[in-house]
C-alpha cells in the first residue's frame, strides 16, 4: 500500500493569487493580538533540535514535529531558558501575565510541506513561532513558506496578514488568533514555545 501522494510545490502554489504584499505590524487589541518584526539573535541554537530531539511524528500538510518527551523545553539547548525570557520581555507591554511555560517543538517543512489554519486551545494560551532559515525569494510564488495570521478585529472583520520566514525573525500570537503556513519550495524549520497567560485588563 503506498502512501498519501502530495502535491508538488508548483501544484499546490499554482492556483494561490500573488497579489497580496506581506505586510508587519504590531497590534494589542486584547485577546486576538499579534506582536511581529521581533528579532532573537541566540536563533540558530534551536537547529540542534533537529538532531536531538527524542521525538517525531508527520503532521497534518507533511511537515514533521520533533520534540522532547512531553514536549518538554530543551533545556539541553538553552539550558538558562533564555528564550523564554526573551518572550516574556517582549510581551511586558501586553495587557498579559504570562504564566506557565506549556509545550515546545521544532518543525522542518520540506518542499510543499505546509500547516494548515489552526488556532492553539482550550484555555487561554499564547505561541511563538521563531524562523530559523530564509528560504530563497521567489518571483513566481512569494508567499512560499510564509506564516499567515487571520486576526479578528472589533470591527467584526479579519486583519490578514502574512510574515516572511527570515532566519532569527519571530511572532508572538494569542491562542486564539488562527494562523498557518504556505506550502514550502524548500526545506525550512521553525521553532515554536506555547505558555499559558492571563488578562491583566
Amino acid at each position: 500500500m503506498s502512501g498519501p501522494e502530495f502535491p508538488t510545490p508548483d501544484q499546490f502554489l499554482g492556483g494561490i493569487p500573488t497579489m497580496f504584499e506581506p505586510s508587519s505590524q504590531q497590534l494589542q487589541a486584547i485577546d486576538t493580538w499579534v506582536v511581529d518584526d521581533l528579532y532573537y539573535p541566540g536563533y540558530k541554537k534551536f537547529l540542534k533540535l533537529f538532531n536531538n530531539s527524542s521525538e517525531r511524528h508527520v503532521d497534518w500538510g507533511n511537515g514533521t514535529l520533533y520534540y522532547k518527551r512531553g514536549m518538554e523545553y530543551p533545556t539541553d539547548i538553552d539550558p538558562k531558558k533564555e528564550y523564554l525570557e526573551f518572550i516574556k520581555f517582549q510581551l511586558q507591554n501586553v495587557p498579559i501575565r504570562v504564566k506557565e511555560f506549556q509545550k515546545a517543538w521544532g518543525v522542518k517543512y520540506p518542499p510543499g510541506a505546509y500547516s494548515g489554519l489552526h488556532c492553539h486551545q482550550p484555555g487561554r494560551q499564547l505561541t511563538s513561532v521563531l524562523f530559523l532559515d530564509t528560504p530563497k525569494p521567489s518571483v513566481a510564488y512569494p508567499l512560499a513558506g510564509c506564516l499567515t495570521t487571520l486576526q479578528p478585529t472589533p470591527e467584526s472583520t479579519i486583519n490578514y496578514l502574512t510574515h516572511k520566514p527570515i532566519e532569527g525573525k519571530m511572532v508572538i500570537m494569542d491562542g486564539k488568533v488562527y494562523h498557518g503556513s504556505y506550502p514550502a519550495l524548500e526545506d525550512r524549520h521553525v521553532f515554536v514555545v506555547d505558555f499559558e497567560y492571563e488578562s491583566v485588563i
